[in-house]
């Protein structure tokens, strides 16, 4: 294989790499600063939102490109926290049935509270615990 072609197979995965840590970080970033924002009230403007959630994953996207950072454990973290979120949710769901709460429509704290367990139930089981999923 030529010096071209490698090349352009070394910027071919790299974008690959950057478009994945993007689309990774953002599923965590836009609902984390979603809820965020709901919970602030009408403080925070509404285009705000996704406009920090894009930079945030377009910042935290470099470690996993030119860093040491593993996409593979992102992909575990997202695969856990999206798992746990339902797992969460039941529960939280289930508490708030029973004390007859506010749900998530007119008060946003049960659905980030099911999603703050959820992000730290992921990060307890890929980062802390060091537990490998896929291999």
């Amino acid at each position: 294989m030529g010096s071209a072609a490698r090349e352009a197979t070394s910027w071919l995965l790299a974008t690959l790499d950057f478009v994945f840590a993007f689309v990774g970080v953002g599923a965590v970033a836009y609902p984390t600063l979603r809820l965020v924002a709901e919970l602030a009230g009408p403080t925070v403007p509404r285009g705000l939102v996704p406009l920090a959630a894009f930079a945030l994953a377009f910042g935290a996207s470099y470690p996993y490109v030119a860093g040491d950072w593993s996409l593979g454990r992102l992909g575990e973290f997202l695969f856990v926290a999206i798992a746990s979120t339902l797992a969460w949710g039941v529960l939280v769901a289930g508490v708030v049935l029973a004390l007859d709460l506010p749900s998530y429509p007119a008060d946003p704290a049960p659905a980030a509270t099911a999603w703050t367990l959820a992000l730290a139930t992921a990060y307890a089981v890929v980062y802390w615990r060091a537990i490998r999923l896929f291999r």
